[in-house]
């Protein structure tokens, strides 16, 4: 990192960038000319110099933001940067829909607002896009931690208020499953699922646990669970309201079909 920072403070279009940063302490600053690889290490360097709290980056196109943020993780270390994807877009009936690119953004938004990465690098479409926002996401991500009291009724509530769908067996992010007093949680912000075991509503064990054996593996102390939807409701009544509103402002011939 310390290398690809001092090889930036040689370059006099660089000094120049981050003087008017320190001076002027204010952001967007525009940046033309500069090579792909150049974006990349001036924007690591400026990020590793400024010590400024997550930034969002725009990139030209998906495929821009996405060569944009290996470039700044190989250069200043795996994190740096992570990847906000545009939401997929379907028109029509499916039977099953992956929810990868909804959790990859969730997982982009809860890190920027923890202050877990330097930056967030998206597309301007990606940027445009509603998603949920800070003070839900905030609301709805839950802390769970050795020796914790929950009761296991609330527990389940809330990962169901946070998007999770209940099932038998977990078998990726965005499940949980309860059998007895252990709870089964796959949150979309870790690369393994957590097992807790509770003792009346305190929490006893918490471990991660491969979801092919079934087996624990390694013990934690706590792991935050952020939401597993972009698409959050406090009850199903609220949804069904929701819903109900709309449908009284559809119009045209195929409204009441719609309705229906």
């Amino acid at each position: 990192m310390e290398l690809f920072y001092n090889a930036a403070e040689l370059i006099p279009e660089f000094r120049k960038l981050s003087k008017y940063l320190d001076e002027e302490q204010k952001l967007p600053a525009l940046v033309t000319g500069v090579s792909h690889i150049h974006k990349a290490h001036f924007i690591g360097a400026l990020l590793h110099k400024e010590q400024l709290r997550p930034v969002l980056t725009i990139a030209e196109n998906e495929a821009e933001a996405q060569r944009l943020c290996t470039d700044i993780n190989a250069m200043y270390g795996a994190g740096t940067a992570l990847l906000y994807p545009a939401k997929e877009l379907l028109l029509g009936d499916f039977e099953a829909v992956s929810r990868e690119y909804e959790h990859k953004r969730i997982y982009a938004l809860s890190a920027m607002l923890n202050g877990e990465c330097s930056t967030v690098i998206c597309s301007p479409e990606a940027a445009a896009q509603l998603t949920i926002p800070p003070e839900v996401l905030a609301e709805r991500t839950l802390t769970l931690s050795q020796d914790m009291d929950i009761p296991l009724d609330e527990l389940s509530a809330r990962l169901i208020a946070a998007g999770y769908s209940r099932c038998d067996l977990i078998e990726g992010p965005g499940q949980f499953s309860v059998r007895g007093g252990i709870v089964d949680i796959f949150p979309p912000s870790s690369a393994s699922p957590c097992r807790l075991e509770l003792w009346g509503d305190t929490i006893d064990s918490l471990t991660y646990f491969d979801t092919d054996t079934q087996r624990r593996t390694e013990p934690i102390e706590s792991i935050r669970i952020s939401p597993a939807a972009e698409m959050l409701f406090s009850s199903p009544e609220e949804l069904c309201e929701k819903i109900e509103a709309l449908s009284k402002k559809l119009r045209g011939k195929s409204a009441p079909e719609m309705r229906e």
